[in-house]
């Protein structure tokens, strides 16, 4: 993977990513991934033809937290099955920049080594 400046690393639950994603889902084929450094949250949203979802996590809420401000557009689908290909009931790593690849990523349970995807950013229309 090249060297890019990714600046915000979320630490999710797999619940916790799973609600995001389900949530989004439902209203539209992409969603924005954003990280406030002000508020310390996480938000999923998306808006669909006549509605809209956010779904918000805060700092006290995560596993652990480094903001930055920062927010890219991703394809639902995309995130989901690689959120479903990491291995069950481990927890998510998110490195999430502006614009540039998302680094979904956990670790293996009870073995050395990780499972990371790097998910392209959707262009906007």
């Amino acid at each position: 993977m090249p060297d890019i400046d990714i600046p915000a690393t979320v630490h999710l639950s797999p619940d916790d990513i799973s609600l995001g994603l389900d949530a989004t889902d439902m209203l539209a084929d992409r969603f924005d991934l954003t990280v406030d450094s002000e508020t310390r949250e996480v938000r999923f949203a998306a808006d669909g033809d006549t509605d809209s979802v956010t779904y918000r996590r805060e700092d006290t809420d995560l596993i652990a937290f480094e903001p930055a401000d920062v927010g890219v557009k991703l394809d639902s689908s995309l995130v989901k099955s690689a959120n479903a290909g990491l291995p069950d009931g481990t927890n998510r790593v998110l490195h999430i920049g502006n614009g540039v690849p998302l680094v979904l990523k956990s670790e293996f349970p009870d073995a050395d080594g990780a499972m990371q995807f790097v998910i392209a950013p959707k262009l906007p229309n």
